[in-house]
């Protein structure tokens, strides 16, 4: 050992002068003796190191380290310099100059890529492991955090692959953003209750936890902390954390069920993404805000209680949820933000309260299960391409009070038969009733001044229309191939009928009233028409 070796060194000068003094067998003796004493004393050591961790104690000179002094007691790890040694082990101690240090961190990116190692051996004389530290080192199956330690850093085990269990011992505060992303092969991880703050992406892509205990100490989880951990099945948030934030579990396909706690007031966009295996949530009363694309992909939700302290549903909020049959929006709610329950294929039945003002872009479409909803009075935008889709809709009540009818609104709505546009819309803008081949009859009210590009494209099941004398201009494509129109009659209102605008009513008798003689007809306006007549 190098204890003996370096006691016996010592006594070799005190000798010296025995060897001067004495005769042979008298040396021989004290020699003896002494060595005696030595080999005693050196036991001694070894038993206390073996009651607690041994003490390594390297010199400089024969280290596969490089490190960096960072006090006048103190080192860390800078670099590892061994590539053909894959069992590391880091010495608690070192020395430089006839001077020891104690080893008290391990620097930034010190083992990155290292996939070849297969194991580590941290002294307890560590504090700190740096960032990116174990980044990449594929190798390593399992690993043990010295309780001397207080943090773990950003990345520090990112893309640990083939770790399957890890110890975070008591006196860890915090984990850093992405501390275990990519560790895919550990199945189990216990967070202890000194940690207070989980940091971005922190266990991102770790597909093999089932399950993992969140504990009550911990206030702040990270943005997409347990992304894309698919085989969690259950998770429980404690009543310390007040946000959600987002994508924290999104892609956590595993999980069947979720609470979330009362002390919740806001859940993050994407927080539940595609959690595919959801069947139900409770969403408390302390929540206020539904981000954007928090349940998006939920397609094994059914049902989902809103409670009436949310006063928004932000867009894509449940698009895909392909699983709910009925779900009712609280009267605490005022907008219905874009594509909120895009393709929910699945809703035959949605209560629309009175508190709406605005149904956002794609809210509803794709719904294709809906076969009725009522729009209340308080609405007066229905976005673009809101119902598109709703193939299931036969019938719909536009209230007095929309102003606006935004393009493709009911575009593909294949099984509505009857329409009213109340007086109040001025517009009908591009393609909002676009394929509604159910369609047989339809007024145009007399506010309106437009009607825009592919309006009634392909409502092939139109047999009547009636224009009213205060449109000015038919847009291009605004009735291709409606082939069940017989009669149709312009007014002397209109001045400018666009590109296509009647192309293929092959079964129409169109009659134009253009007794101001200013009328203006685009590119193929009539074609493949039964007749076209000119009123002057």
């Amino acid at each position: 050992m190098k204890l003996k070796f370096l006691l016996w060194a010592a006594m070799s000068l005190t000798f010296t002068g025995v060897f001067m003094s004495c005769g042979d067998d008298d040396v021989m003796e004290q020699v003896k003796e002494e060595e005696e004493k030595v080999d005693e004393e050196a036991d001694e050591k070894d038993d206390e190191g073996e009651k607690d961790e041994e003490e390594i104690v390297v010199d400089i000179e024969d280290s596969p380290f490089r490190f960096s002094i960072t006090s006048e007691n103190t080192v860390e790890v800078a670099e590892y310099m061994d590539i053909h040694k894959y069992d590391v082990v880091i010495p608690s101690k070192v020395r430089i100059n006839s001077k020891e240090y104690s080893v008290t961190g391990i620097a930034d990116s010190v083992f990155y890529g290292r996939k070849d190692m297969t194991s580590i051996e941290i002294p307890s004389s560590v504090t700190s492991i740096g960032e990116a530290a174990f980044y990449g080192c594929s190798g390593l199956t399992s690993i043990e955090i010295p309780s001397s330690v207080k943090s773990i850093r950003n990345y520090a085990f990112n893309f640990c692959s083939g770790l399957t269990s890890i110890k975070i011992p008591s006196s860890v505060k915090s984990i850093g953003n992405s501390a275990f992303e990519g560790c895919r092969s550990l199945t189990s991880i216990e967070i202890p209750s000194s940690v207070t703050t989980i940091g971005k992406y922190a266990f991102i892509g770790c597909s093999g936890l089932t399950s993992i205990e969140i504990p009550s100490s911990v206030t702040n989880i990270g943005i997409g902390a347990f992304s894309g951990c698919s085989g969690l099945t259950s998770i429980e948030i404690p009543s310390s954390v007040t946000s959600i934030k987002g994508f924290t579990f999104s892609g956590c396909r595993g999980l069947t069920s979720i609470e979330i706690p009362s002390s919740v007031t806001n859940i993050g966009d994407g927080a539940f993404a595609n959690c595919s295996g959801l069947t139900s949530i409770k969403i408390p009363s302390s929540v206020t805000s539904i981000g954007y694309e928090v349940f998006s992909g939920c397609s094994g939700l059914t049902s989902i209680e809103i409670p009436s302290s949310v006063t928004t549903i932000e867009g894509l909020a449940f698009r895909y949820c392909r699983g709910l049959t009925s779900i009712e929006i609280p009267s605490s709610v005022t907008i219905i933000e874009n594509s909120a329950f895009y393709d929910c294929s699945g809703l035959t039945s949605i209560k629309i309260p009175s508190s709406v003002t605005i149904i956002g872009p794609s809210a509803f479409s794709g719904c294709s299960g809906l076969t009725s909803i009522e729009i209340p009075s308080s609405v007066t935008i229905i976005g673009h391409s809101a119902f598109s889709g709703c193939s299931g809709l036969t019938s719909i009540e536009i209230p007095s009070s929309v102003t606006i009818i935004g393009h493709s609104a009911f575009s593909g709505c294949r099984g509505l038969t009857s329409i009213e546009i109340p007086s109040s819309v001025t517009s009908i803008e591009y393609g909002a009733f676009s394929g509604c081949r159910g369609l047989t009859s339809i007024e145009i009210p007399s506010s309106v001044t437009t009607i825009g590009d592919w309006t009634f494209y392909e409502c092939s099941g139109l047999t009547s229309i009636e224009i009213s004398s205060s449109v000015i201009s038919i847009g291009e494509s605004a009735f291709y191939k409606c082939s069940g129109l017989t009669s149709i009659e312009i007014p002397s209102s209109v001045t400018t009928i666009e590109d296509w605008a009647f192309s293929y009513c092959e079964n129409a008798d169109i009659v134009i009233d253009n007794s101001e003689e200013n009328v203006t007809v685009g590119y193929g306006a009539f074609d493949n028409c039964k007749s076209v007549t000119w009123k002057r």
